[in-house]
């Protein structure tokens, strides 16, 4: 079994904890969209049901942490593990706006300039290696949470100890990167097969 610290291990069991309650929240949407109550309960009260139902000891925001390991695993797992080349190569002081993470917080010590490549890259191995954080600041308001609610990537090259990465993103960045890529992915496959189709 790998060794990890208290932390990393108290972390790593909440984010399989979060998946888990995105599952059972699914599950539960599912029943209740197939319902005969379907029409007899609000949004509000479904939530505390489930609330109710899952008994968690703290909902810290109402979208799981869970979807968004999901949502970061298809991006930036899979993603980039399939459309690496779709990435460009550009320096990230110089890439649009719409790729959501221009200005995030990066430290690279090996590249004080990086590209959106190559913080892909690490952003893939830091989440790939389970060196992810959850930062849920008290008191974060629903209607910006997506700008509050941040996640600290942290990846280490093995080979050389000095390189070591650590970029922080909201989840509006990671929103947005996400958005851009499924774009860019989406537009490559239907041009790369339209005319096998036509």
């Amino acid at each position: 079994m790998l060794k990890i610290s208290e932390n990393k291990e108290r972390d790593a069991v909440d984010n399989i904890t979060n998946a888990m309650l995105s599952l059972s929240f699914l599950e539960s949407i599912s029943e209740f969209i197939f319902s005969n109550r379907r029409n007899s309960l609000t949004v509000g009260q479904f939530y505390d049901e489930w609330l109710k139902k899952v008994s968690p000891n703290e909902i810290k925001i109402p979208l799981s942490p869970g979807i968004i390991l999901g949502l970061m695993y298809v991006s930036i797992v899979y993603g980039r593990e399939t459309w690496d080349d779709l990435i460009p190569n550009h320096k990230i002081k110089d890439i649009d706006k719409e790729w959501g993470i221009k200005n995030a917080n990066f430290k690279c010590f090996k590249k004080q300039n990086p590209t959106l490549k190559y913080v892909i890259r690490r952003l893939r191995n830091s989440f790939g290696h389970g060196n992810i954080n959850f930062i849920i600041p008290k008191g974060t308001k629903h209607e910006n949470k997506f700008d509050e609610i941040k996640i600290k990537f942290h990846d280490e090259n093995m080979k050389d100890s000095s390189d070591t990465f650590d970029a922080t993103l909201t989840l509006n960045e990671i929103f947005k990167f996400t958005k851009k890529f499924q774009n860019i992915i989406h537009k490559h496959v239907r041009n790369k097969y339209k005319s096998s189709t036509s």
